[in-house]
């Protein structure tokens, strides 16, 4: 998210629309691997899907998660058409580029909630 930060400062040229699209494709992945990963070790884990199945902290930071998820799609259109008009010499206008930059940094801002709830829950906070 940093480097689609530091990408849509100003209209993007053609390369740069075409980094901006892999980064965040990257970061996609990423963030699928992430959500699986943690999907598994919650249902075959040590503690077991139980354990953290009735956990509100639980349900709230999966629900951060899904956020960030939604808040990322405006983007992500947004930077696979810049990279196809790119392609085709066209030029991305400056407001485009702003207000996809406020979508990445309000998922930015979400993101930075969800280690706030993996906080809470390893203390032990939401657990009946």
């Amino acid at each position: 998210l940093a480097g689609d930060l530091v990408l849509t400062r100003g209209a993007p040229a053609p390369a740069t629309a075409q980094r901006l699209a892999r980064l965040d494709a990257a970061y996609g992945g990423l963030f699928l691997l992430a959500l699986i990963a943690g999907f598994l070790r919650a249902v075959y884990g040590a503690k077991g899907w139980a354990f953290y199945s009735g956990n509100p902290v639980f349900w709230i930071k999966i629900g951060t998660l899904a956020a960030v998820g939604l808040l990322s799609l405006p983007p992500t259109i947004a930077f696979l058409r810049w990279k196809r008009e790119a392609l085709s010499g066209a030029t991305i206008a400056a407001q485009r580029v702003a207000a996809m930059r406020r979508w990445v940094h309000a998922e930015l801002g979400v993101l930075f909630i969800v280690p706030v709830f993996a906080a809470l829950m390893a203390r032990g906070i939401g657990f009946g």
